[in-house]
């Protein structure tokens, strides 16, 4: 079996995960993603690449979808950005439940589903991020 049918070069994977080879290069470097020196490349073997890649594209994506979910519920529930807003075990996926401290001292919850969202879909800007709100935080308390 031939190199390039093993490996990927940090140029060929950053261009499979749309990243920069600045980035490859860091998380290589901070030992997140193994890469073996052969020669004088340092080349990335395909399995632990893809293996990696899915793996940081799920955080990335859950990462972009609670704030998009923490810029609604600040819109829905009129909050000010001194009311804090904090994800329930945000890595149990959809629903979502976010605590919310107001700071006039109530508080309340807040559950969140979200539909499938694709990494391609978010990385070609196709993506609309769309949220339900089930169970409206206890009531909107009135213009602020």
């Amino acid at each position: 079996m031939a190199l390039k049918d093993k490996y990927f070069t940090i140029s060929e994977a950053a261009e499979e995960a749309g990243v920069t080879r600045q980035t490859i290069s860091r998380w290589i470097a901070e030992g997140k993603l193994p890469a073996e020196k052969i020669g004088r490349e340092k080349l990335i073997e395909k399995d632990a690449f893809r293996q990696f890649r899915d793996y940081e594209l799920k955080w990335l994506v859950r990462n972009i979808v609670i704030r998009e979910m923490v810029k609604v519920i600040r819109e829905k529930c009129n909050l000010t950005n001194k009311d804090k807003v904090t994800p329930i075990n945000p890595e149990s996926g959809s629903p979502y439940t976010f605590s919310i401290n107001r700071q006039d001292g109530t508080s309340g919850t807040v559950r969140i589903k979200v539909g499938k969202i694709t990494f391609e879909e978010l990385k070609g800007g196709g993506a609309e991020i769309l949220v339900e709100i089930k169970g409206f935080w206890p009531k909107p308390l009135g213009n602020r």
